[in-house]
């Protein structure tokens, strides 16, 4: 997946990016179903240099439960003092 395109965020000036198959084929409880299922799909890691969690966090298909930022200050002003702590 070379070429890919990240665009539209001035504050973030790198960007690197992995495949996660450390999830694909385990076993994981579906929420939804109720059921045991094997995860079938692999993840993106996408790593960033700048700060700007809360327009990732208004992407589409960006999973805001596992979006993470190391900027303590940038925690607080985006998501409170209770996920900052």
């Amino acid at each position: 997946m070379n070429g890919l395109p990240l665009k539209g965020f001035p504050a973030i000036t790198k960007v690197s990016y992995s495949d996660s198959n450390k999830d694909k084929g385990k076993v994981r409880y579906d929420e939804k179903t109720g059921k045991v299922a094997t995860n079938k799909d692999s993840n993106f890691i996408i790593e960033t240099d700048g700060l700007a969690l809360k327009e990732i966090l208004a992407v589409n298909k960006v999973d805001f439960t596992r979006t993470m930022s190391n900027s303590v200050k940038e925690v607080l002003q985006v998501l409170g003092v209770e996920a900052a702590r």
